[in-house]
Order: C-alpha cells, then sequence, then structure tokens
C-alpha cells in the first residue's frame, strides 16, 4: 500500500505519489494488533461440524514452548501527520499515541491449572518467566526520503522522540510449585521484581489533571526507523528495514514492588470442615499474606527499550498496474518471532488500489490477508489487514489499520517505477 502515508511507518524508504499528505487527529489512522502462541481453533474443536464447539486444552498445552508463550495487544491512534516534498527530499512530520502490552506466561502454569499437581509430586511446576510488560508513550517523528544513483537507490530514515506516559515492567520473575510425593502438600515459592511509572499520580488524588499529565516530558526516549531500496531494473526492487530502535527512561513516579517467599499448602482438615462448614479461605489467605513479604517503595530511574523489527521485502511489477511482492518479518526480543507475506497488488490509477496476501506465522499457516484504498479526489480511505474477519479461528495473529488522509499534488505516474526520483 505504498501510496499511503502509513505505509512509510513500516518502509521509511517510500516514495509517495503525491507531494503532500495530511492526517487530521484521531482519523488519519487507527490500528490494533492481537497475537498469541496458539490459533484459536486450538481453542474451540468443532464437535458436530461447525455448529458445537468445545474446549481442547492439551492441544494447547502442546504447542507451548516451556518458558516463552507470549500474548500480546498492540494499538495506535495517530494525532496528526504531515508530509511534504522539498525539491529531492521527501519530508514528513508525524505524532502518535501507541500502547503495547506483552504477557508470557510458562507453559508449567497451564498445565498446572488443567492436568493438576499429580504430575508434579516430587518435581516442580517451573513458573519463571511470567510476565506483564506495558507501555503507553506519544511518538513524535520526523522523516527524510531520498532516492540517488538516478532513483536506483533510495535512503529513508524516521527519527523519533518519545514521551512515556505510563509503564509496568516486569525485572525479575521466579516461581514455582513444588509437590511433596509423600505427604502431596504444594509450596509456592516466589521471587518477582517490577517496576511501574506513570505521568499521573494515582497516590494523589490533586494531581490527577490529566491535560496536564499528558504535557510532561520526564519520561523522555528516543526511536528510529532505518531503510535502503535497491532497484536494478524498473519492475523490480528489494528493500530491508530495521524498525523501532530505541529505548524509553522513565523518571516520574517511579516506584518498585517486590514479592518473595515460600508458603507450603497443607491441604484442608476434614474434620475443621465439618465441624465449622467452612473451607477455611480466611486462613489460607492468612498464611498467604503472612508468608510473602510484599513491599512497594519509591524507585530510582529506569531504562525499557522498543521492541526491534526487521523487514525483507521484494516486488516485482507484471505490468502497469499489477505488482507481486513478498515480504519476510520477525521480531528481535526473547528470541525470534518470524512471518512470511506474499500479496497480489492490483490499481486502477490513483483511485482504486486492492491487494490479497497470503501470510504465514508461527504455527499459522492459513491466513489471507486484504487491502483497499480508495480516493476519489484528495480524500483518501484505506483500509489493510492481515486476516480477514470470518478467518478467526485459523490465526494466532490479527492487525488491521484503517484511516482518511488528505493527499494533494502528483509526482509521478502511479503505475511507473522510474529511476528519476533524484
Amino acid at each position: 500500500m505504498n501510496n499511503v502515508f502509513q505505509a512509510s511507518y513500516v518502509n521509511p524508504t517510500l516514495v509517495p505519489e503525491n507531494k503532500v499528505s495530511i492526517g487530521l487527529p484521531g482519523i488519519s489512522s487507527v490500528s490494533l494488533g492481537l497475537y498469541a502462541p496458539f490459533v484459536a481453533r486450538d481453542i474451540l474443536v468443532s464437535n458436530d461440524g461447525g455448529n458445537t464447539y468445545s474446549y481442547s486444552a492439551s492441544k494447547i498445552i502442546s504447542k507451548m514452548t516451556p518458558d516463552r508463550n507470549p500474548y500480546g495487544i498492540k494499538n495506535s491512534i495517530d494525532l496528526f501527520h504531515l508530509r511534504f516534498k522539498v525539491r529531492n527530499l521527501y519530508v514528513s512530520l508525524n505524532s502518535s499515541v501507541i500502547s503495547d502490552t506483552r504477557i508470557n506466561i510458562p507453559k508449567d502454569a497451564f498445565s498446572f491449572l488443567w492436568d493438576g499437581n499429580a504430575q508434579y509430586l516430587g518435581s516442580a511446576a517451573k513458573l519463571d518467566n511470567t510476565s506483564l510488560n506495558a507501555t503507553q508513550y506519544t511518538e513524535y517523528a520526523i522523516g527524510f526520503t531520498r532516492a540517488k544513483d538516478n532513483g536506483k537507490l533510495r535512503y529513508g530514515v524516521r527519527l523519533k522522540l518519545l514521551q512515556g506516559l505510563n509503564n509496568f515492567y516486569t525485572e525479575r520473575s521466579i516461581n514455582q510449585i513444588a509437590g511433596d510425593p509423600s505427604y502431596y502438600q504444594q509450596t509456592i515459592s516466589a521471587d518477582i521484581i517490577t517496576r511501574s511509572a506513570s505521568v499521573l499520580n494515582y497516590d494523589n488524588s490533586n494531581d490527577m489533571d490529566i491535560t496536564k499529565s499528558m504535557s510532561n516530558f520526564s519520561n523522555l526516549g528516543w526511536g528510529a526507523d532505518v531503510g535502503i531500496t535497491y532497484l536494478p531494473t524498473r519492475k523490480l526492487s528489494f528493500t530491508a528495514v530495521v524498525n523501532n530502535l530505541g529505548a524509553i527512561t522513565w523518571k516520574t513516579n517511579t516506584k518498585s514492588h517486590t514479592i518473595n517467599g515460600t508458603y507450603t499448602f497443607e491441604g484442608i482438615q476434614l474434620d475443621s470442615l465439618v465441624a465449622s462448614e467452612s473451607l477455611g479461605v480466611s486462613s489460607i489467605v492468612d498464611g498467604l499474606t503472612n508468608a510473602f513479604n510484599v513491599q512497594e517503595s519509591p524507585s530510582s530511574s529506569y531504562k525499557t527499550k522498543l521492541t526491534p523489527n526487521v523487514f525483507l521485502s521484494t516486488a516485482y511489477s507484471l505490468g502497469r498496474n499489477t505488482k507481486i511482492s513478498l515480504t519476510g518479518f520477525t521480531e528481535l526480543q526473547n528470541g525470534l518471532r518470524p512471518a512470511g507475506s506474499i500479496a497480489f497488488i492490483q490499481r486502477a490509477g490513483r483511485v482504486l488500489n486492492f491487494l490479497v496476501s497470503y501470510n504465514v506465522h508461527k504455527d499459522s499457516y492459513n491466513n489471507m490477508g486484504f487491502g483497499l484504498m480508495f480516493k476519489p479526489g484528495a480524500v483518501q480511505f484505506y483500509i489493510v489487514g492481515d486476516h480477514i474477519p470470518f478467518n478467526y479461528l485459523n490465526t494466532n495473529n490479527y492487525n488491521i489499520r484503517t484511516g482518511i488522509n488528505l493527499v494533494f499534488g502528483k509526482t509521478r505516474k502511479p503505475e511507473m517505477q522510474t529511476h528519476n526520483e533524484e
């Protein structure tokens, strides 16, 4: 969708078809992304051809890795954008509010809940790396794109100032549930350190002016997207991009939270249950409270990194209005989370652009994507996603972006990939 400004968020080397693009607050771009370590069909299994479904916990557990099973939700909304051409240079300015929440739950946590504790008698359910990392920030970016060598090489960079708004960060998480083979007792141990920061002071009701807090720039960070595109012929291109390099330093209302201790659950006394007709939940809660030392205290500043990602892509023009592209992608955090896509793009001049894609994610191979750009005049509407909504049972990833831009001026014919952009 390289005739849409928001494509530059993925590929900063794109040369636009319009000299000017303007995005209005809240309507130029809204995006949502979800992912899980298993596809939805692993949870719901059809019993009678699709009329009724049942849970399949064993299938879910079998697809998990011992310690890395990430879940996430990421969304963004544009506050504004402006792109324009200055001689041979394309310049862009934009601001977006971005939220990124990532949860990791070890395999043993699910196995313990679904299959019970008998499997861990004489061993332990490892719950290490259980984590919640959530970040909200405002991004202010300036981008530059330039074509060189008669248009065969294109360079792009987006430099970002990051305004941290809220953060919750799991710094350490070492936990387990061990079973005694003789007495069937369960011993729970935990050693957890988390950090948090916010421009809102939740401890002081008099300091909850959201407008004032949103203008707080104490939690500053930086970021960058860089890329290069090579066009050996008029029809063929190769692109390499690294996005989301950077970090945020948190200084406002920073706190540290620690939980450590050991608790042994010895079971429920049946004679007490008969006598009092109570399960003794209150005594269990009191025991947990006394066993684990929970502390919250002011913290020094700390830093969290963005999640970098890499795109490698090639595209080939089959005709003046038809193109096919092949793209590989991976995130670079706690290992790799790769994906791939092949897309077919068809267009009708500057008015209509339509694409269909086939996308592969980890353990998800049945994903059809879509895209549509419609521009009757200066108003440009677009929607793009990597999964068709009715195919939700076969995916563990779902991403969609939509919005309305205002575009003006022409830089080149949309169907031609020329080498004279310099």
